[in-house]
This record gives C-alpha cells, sequence and structure tokens, in this order.
C-alpha cells in the first residue's frame, strides 16, 4: 500500500531532483495483493507472453495489446476504491475523453456516437451502458492499435496500449497511473532513503526549474550550485515549461554517469554550463535542532518525508536530545511544513511514538484495515506542537489528524493538502507496476480529509508584502487535492468547509512577510508559526512546570492555557496587514472577528461574451470578474482568483477585502500564459474565497486558445564611443572615460516589451 502526493506538482512543494515520486510507498503490510483467480490467470498469460518475448522492451508496440490492456482492466475493476466508477462504459468515455486532451487525437461526440480520430484515421462505435466487459477491452484494444498504426514511432515513444491505459487511470484520479521501468525504480529508490542523483532539492518557479537548495556532501553543492540558481537546460533539454516529473526523468542516471547543466545565477551576465557526475545521495528523513523560547530549550523536529526509517530517526532524535540536557524533554515541535508524505508505516510508527493507545487512521476501499497505537513506545509525557501548511500531504496528514483527533497535540499553520486516499502497487511483469488508488483513509474520529485537509487549531496564514495585489498568499493556493484534474470526491460536504474550519481553528490570523520569504530563506527570525509554538510551550511549562498530569495530556488544556498570549500576537500582526493591506492596495482587510456564515449567499460572474477568448503565448489576459453579495450582510477578507489544471497556468489571486450587503463589486484578473506550451486549448475559471478558503462557487468555464508566440529575433551590438584618456581604440582602459552606445534591433513581425539591458563588469 502506498500513500503518496504526486509534488505537486504544485506549489509545489519541494521534491529532489531524482526522485520524482517522493512520498510514494510499498507498504507491504496493508499490500491489497488477494487476486481474484481471473485476475491471477490474466497476470500469468501476461507473463506467459513478456518471457516468450526476448527482445520485450522493444517489440512493446508489437505486442498483443489485448492481453496487457485485460491484465490492467481486471485489477481495476477488481481493486480500485469507488466500484462505481469503474463500470465498463463510463471506463470507455473517461478513456477517449482523456486521449482527446492529447493535440494529436481528436474525439467527437454525437449522442451515444463517438469518432475517435488519430491522423486522418478514425475508430467509431456507441457508449452503451449495456457495455460488457469484452467488448471494453476490444475497443481499448483497437484504440492502442489505431495509435499505434496512426503516430509515428521513435525511440522513447510510448506505445498505443500504454497511453490507452494511462488515460484509464488518469480519468479515474490524479495519484492512479501505470509506472514504466524508470518510473517504477524511481518510486522504490523515493522511499529507502539512497538514490542515485546530484543532490538538490529544487522547484518549478516562473516554469522553470530552481534551486531550492543543494544537500550537504553532494556533486551539486561542491560544484557550486547555490539557492535561487535557475536550471535552465538538462544535458540540452529546456526545462522551461515541463513539470516536475518531466524534469527528474532527465536527472535520472546510474552513479558515475554525466549531467550537464546550464544555470543561470541572479545577477549574472549569461548562463554557464556546470558538468556533475551523478552519485548515491543518502539522505536522512529527520533534521533536529535546539528551540529557544522563554526560558526553556524545546526539540524542534523537522520531518522531510517519510522514508523507510523516518519513525526510527524520530525517536533516536528524542533520545539525543534527553541524553544531551540530562532531564526530561520539555516540549517538541514536530515540523512537517511541506512534507509530501511517504510510507504509511511510518507515519503510523511516527504518530505511535507520541500516542498511548487508540486508532491511528483506518482504510476503507472495497476492504477496511484499521492501525492502531501500541504500548511498547510512550513519548507523550511532554506538550507537542505540530506544524502543517498546505504542502503538508498524505502520510503528514495522517499523522497531524491522529494527534488532534487524540488531543495530543496543538496543530498551528495553514490547512494541508488535502489528499485522503490511499494507493498500492501492482507488480507487473518488465519491471514495471500499477499505482491504483484503492481506499480513502479516515482520521480517529472517522473525518475524512479528501479535498478538505488537516484544519490547524491555530490558523496561521502569511500576506506577502509586494507591491502588486497579485498572489499575496502565496503563488500556488489553488494547487492543492481539490484543485486536482479528475480528484477523488470527497466524503465531506463542501458547502460546510468554511464553517468547519472557523470551528476547529481556535485561533486565526493574517501575517507580513517580505517579498523573498519563501522556501528559497532559512530565515526563522520571522516564522511566525515556530513562535506560536515556543508560546504554547512555554506557556504549558510555566503553567505546570515538569508535573504534566494535571493537563491531563490534553492538547486543548495546553491550547487554552497560551490563547491569551496567542491572542494578543494574533490580533498585532492582523494589525499590521490592515494597515498595509489599506495604504498599499486600497483594501478593506479587517482583523478576524466572527464566523461568516453567509458564504452562501455570494456569486461570481464574468461577461457572458467571455466563453472563448484567444491570446498569443507569452502575453497577458485581462479578465473582467463581478463579485455579488447577496446577503444582508457584509462579508470581510474577500479574495477572487483564476484556476486551471493546466500545469503551466499559474494561480492568479486578487484581494478584495470587504464588500458591503447587497452590492457589487467589479475588477479585473490578469491571465499569464508561458510562450510555449504543449497545450493549445485549456480552460480556466474564476472563484472566490473567504478568510482564505476557497466557498466553492465558481464561475462559468472560459476556453483559452493559445496562439504559438513567434521566436524572439533580437540583437544588440555596443560600441564605445567618446573615448577620454585611453589609448587603444574600442577598448576600456583603466582609468579612461567613455560612452557605450547599444544598438538594439527587432527583426521579427513581433512586438516586445519590458526588455532588460545591462552591463556587468
Amino acid at each position: 500500500m502506498t500513500n503518496d502526493r504526486k509534488f505537486r506538482l504544485s506549489k509545489t512543494g519541494w521534491v529532489f531532483l531524482v526522485s520524482s515520486f517522493l512520498g510514494v510507498a510499498l507498504n507491504i503490510a496493508l499490500l491489497f495483493w488477494h487476486y481474484t483467480v481471473s485476475v491471477q490467470e490474466k497476470l500469468d498469460q501476461f507473463n506467459t507472453q513478456v518471457t516468450a518475448n526476448p527482445d520485450f522492451d522493444s517489440q512493446m508496440a508489437y505486442r498483443d495489446s489485448s492481453v496487457f490492456i485485460d491484465t490492467i482492466l481486471s485489477i481495476v475493476q477488481n481493486y480500485y476504491v469507488d466500484e462505481s466508477r469503474v463500470n465498463n462504459n463510463f471506463l470507455l468515455k473517461q478513456t477517449f475523453r482523456s486521449l482527446a486532451l492529447r493535440p494529436d487525437i481528436q474525439l467527437s461526440e454525437d449522442g451515444d456516437v463517438f469518432s475517435l480520430k488519430v491522423a486522418g484515421r478514425a475508430l467509431r462505435g456507441k457508449f452503451s451502458s449495456y457495455m460488457n466487459y469484452h467488448r471494453l477491452v476490444s475497443m481499448l484494444s483497437a484504440a492502442a492499435t489505431l495509435i499505434d498504426q496512426s503516430i509515428e514511432r521513435s525511440p522513447g515513444n510510448t506505445s498505443g496500449d500504454v497511453l490507452v491505459l494511462n488515460a484509464l487511470l488518469t480519468g479515474l484520479d490524479a495519484h492512479s497511473a501505470l509506472l514504466l521501468p524508470d518510473a517504477y525504480r524511481e518510486l522504490r529508490q523515493g522511499t529507502e532513503g539512497a538514490f542515485g542523483g546530484l543532490g538538490v532539492l529544487v522547484g518549478v518557479r516562473q516554469n522553470i526549474l530552481t534551486v531550492i537548495k543543494p544537500l550537504a556532501r553532494s556533486p551539486a553543492k561542491r560544484a557550486g550550485i547555490i539557492r535561487r540558481d535557475k536550471i535552465l537546460s538538462i544535458n540540452g533539454v529546456r526545462t522551461y515549461g515541463l513539470t516536475l516529473d518531466q524534469l527528474v526523468e532527465h536527472m535520472r542516471g546510474e552513479p558515475g554517469t554525466s549531467v550537464s547543466l546550464k544555470i543561470m545565477r541572479e545577477g549574472g551576465w549569461a548562463p554557464v554550463m556546470m558538468p556533475l557526475k551523478r552519485e548515491v545521495i543518502m539522505v536522512d528523513s529527520v533534521t533536529s535542532e535546539t528551540y529557544d523560547y522563554g526560558n526553556h530549550k524545546f526539540l524542534h523536529l523537522i520531518i522531510e518525508n517519510f522514508s523507510s526509517r523516518t519513525g526510527i530517526e524520530v525517536r533516536h532524535a528524542l533520545e539525543r536530545f534527553r541524553n544531551q540536557r540530562g532531564q526530561e524533554i520539555a516540549g517538541v515541535v514536530l515540523d512537517l511544513r511541506s512534507n509530501p508524505g511517504g510510507l504509511l508505516d511510518q507515519a503510523v510508527a511516527v504518530a505511535d511514538i507520541f500516542l498511548k493507545s487508540g486508532v491511528i487512521v483506518s482504510t476503507k476501499g472495497r476492504r477496511s484495515e484499521v492501525e492502531s497505537a501500541s504500548d511498547q513506545i510512550d513519548e507523550s509525557g511532554f506538550p507537542l506542537v505540530v506544524l502543517i501548511n498546505s504542502d503538508s500531504a498524505s502520510a503528514s496528514e495522517i499523522v497531524a489528524g491522529a494527534l488532534q483527533d487524540h488531543g495530543g497535540a496543538v496543530i498551528v499553520g495553514q490547512p494541508s493538502f488535502g489528499k485522503g486516499s490511499v494507493q498500492t502497487i501492482f507488480e507487473l511483469p518488465g519491471s514495471q507496476a500499477l499505482k491504483l488508488t484503492i481506499a480513502r483513509y479516515y482520521t480517529p474520529l472517522g473525518r475524512s480529509i479528501q479535498n478538505v485537509g488537516i484544519m490547524p487549531d491555530v490558523w496561521l496564514q502569511p500576506v506577502v508584502e509586494s507591491d502588486q495585489n497579485s498572489n499575496l498568499m502565496g503563488n500556488f493556493r489553488y494547487r492543492n487535492e481539490r484543485f486536482l484534474k479528475n480528484r477523488l470526491e470527497a466524503v465531506t460536504d463542501r458547502s460546510r468547509l468554511l464553517e468547519d474550519s472557523h470551528s476547529r481553528s481556535l485561533l486565526k490570523g493574517f501575517y507580513l512577510v517580505g517579498k523573498d520569504h519563501d522556501e528559497f530563506s532559512d530565515n526563522r527570525l520571522n516564522d511566525h508559526e515556530l513562535k506560536a509554538a515556543g508560546m504554547i510551550l512555554d506557556s504549558v511549562r510555566n503553567a505546570y512546570g515538569v508535573d504534566l498530569s494535571q493537563s491531563g495530556f490534553r492538547a486543548q488544556n495546553w491550547l487554552a492555557i497560551a490563547k491569551p498570549t496567542l491572542r494578543n500576537f494574533i490580533l498585532n500582526l492582523g494589525k499590521k496587514v490592515k494597515k498595509w493591506a489599506k495604504k498599499s492596495h486600497g483594501v478593506v482587510w479587517r482583523t478576524f472577528d466572527k464566523i461568516q456564515n453567509n458564504i452562501d449567499k455570494i456569486d461570481i460572474r464574468t461577461p457572458k461574451n467571455l466563453a472563448k477568448v484567444s491570446v498569443t503565448g507569452g502575453r497577458s489576459l485581462d479578465i473582467p470578474w463581478q463579485v455579488v453579495n447577496r446577503s444582508g450582510r457584509s462579508i470581510q477578507r474577500l479574495s477572487v482568483f483564476i484556476n486551471s489544471h493546466e500545469h503551466a497556468i499559474e494561480t492568479t489571486e486578487l484581494l478584495v477585502g470587504e464588500i458591503a450587503p447587497k452590492s457589487k463589486k467589479r475588477g479585473v484578473l490578469k491571465l499569464v500564459v508561458p510562450p510555449s506550451s504543449d497545450v493549445s486549448t485549456f480552460n480556466i475559471r474564476l472563484g472566490v474565497a473567504v478568510d482564505a478558503v476557497p466557498s466553492g462557487k465558481f464561475s462559468d468555464n472560459i476556453e483559452v486558445t493559445v496562439t504559438p508566440a513567434a521566436p524572439a529575433k533580437i540583437d544588440a551590438v555596443a560600441k564605445l564611443t567618446q573615448e577620454v584618456g585611453g589609448t587603444v581604440p574600442g577598448v576600456l582602459e583603466t582609468g579612461e572615460k567613455a560612452v557605450i552606445l547599444l544598438n538594439i534591433g527587432n527583426s521579427s513581425d513581433v512586438s516586445y516589451e519590458k526588455l532588460d539591458a545591462k552591463f556587468v563588469n
């Protein structure tokens, strides 16, 4: 069983260049590998065919696709979490519609009649609620054959049956996938704490691969790679516009092999080439340090991900801290911020360390499982605070949810990612695997966090001090589970999301951070979540001393003790936000006062003539919006945002602030389209958020067609004129004065804006 979040791509969060599936696990204890006879027979049949083929990899496109498709389809229909989503007709529709997202495949539908076209050839048929299994296999196999016959194949291209099966799986949810050998190898290595690569932590920023930090004693560190370096190409492959998963594929390789990176550094005149050699990188998943607050020294435990030794590493860190101090631990901050998840058994092991007994997590799919705390380890004799943010996912959410439900920790930060599904790995012949969603997981109190996340007890939301009112609460706020394409539906009523967040978050507020405050900086002086954790731990220790028995080891008691101090802290932070928002952007952003129960009375609209728009790649598009408050009360702390499933389209969010009763507000959101994209047409929609929580209200979809930008044809020539004091014409000598004349020419048919030119010594 695996429990993973794919880095999303998203904010992504942080991922290792050498691991595209960090946070994916092979948890054999909960593996649903109880095949029916029919499924096992199909696996055996497929295995026999592969074994009989001595050149399996190169002959992939020419094997009998129906055997491969039949094998995968049997597993899907026997084990997928939602039985209603794997009926024959639904699978065929979802598969063909997913295939049609490719620019070289078209699908037309007329009622139940469909036509799947590839390079002038067509597969025609009918969608039918009475479609049987054998008909489904036949249609999918025919589509695979059509693709193989119509799309020119070259080394490295994916075969038709693989394209069809991945279309089927991505049509089910965002986490199921067919893993080819390289991807499966990465998945396994990502959970073992050791891998072959360069040892650098990265993220995609403005569609360019950007270094977050190099790891200690790594090839990247020795080569001189530093924070914020832009990786423009990997072995000649441009990184612009590619996803992290695609980029990782180019970084992978055997230890000892070479990689050439083109690096652009801030302030640099031109990119430089850096040759590196891959090595085996050993990574600990847990970092521990002492955090001083008040008169106490607390243990700050940072878990990067849940790999094979995380539970042991946490126990060792606790033992070292206790031995170094020669006394009991005063308190612990368990930092799960930007932790994408990992092995479920290690999440259970970590939660077990801090819980005496009770359920840790339960999973429900075609069958149910329950994981409970054991009585072998008990580290609950001190107050505990858990830090989370929007990139804390999967296994991180299991730990936070278990400790929250049992009252074993106060949760501080922002709502987590909301990945409440469980994946398992089915190994296939040829070093391939099927990653399939087989269950939802639930916290001890039975809460499903799918698309919702863990709501913190103390919600502190950063606001960036930018001179532009754009993405002030973060660039990637709408890339979480709830906004993934074909996401698994939540079990929670979405209309109650905002109200539930308030009732769960006993304290909530906003604070300002500088423009450079992101994962690229290590400045803990402005780490307000960590400060809040210190306040809680310090307040508890001051109230109870060494003996915590009177507190009942209950988080709500700890929070009640710290509440007056925390409230003043949050109010002071909020006053600064309020003052800055008004002065900088004319936005009325009030401090928190009461729960807003009238969000169902707010709507967001776009002009009807904007159903279809076009834009040239590299340009921006203004999208008018109108927000209507139909209630009789004002609504505070409002924002509007653009959202799209297309990964290259980044979130754009605008702070609106207050909207009066029975009134409207209008404005414009700017949609930025990258110069190059694999997708020529995509949909966007506008949403509205209140108190930093999306309300669930969206505008109608707007279809955006992108016209490729013409290639840049800019040339520049610089020469010295009016030289005074030199001896060699055309050379700027020491002590010489001259004027540098710069001529810039544009030989293309396109005008360019905001061109920058600079001279670097």
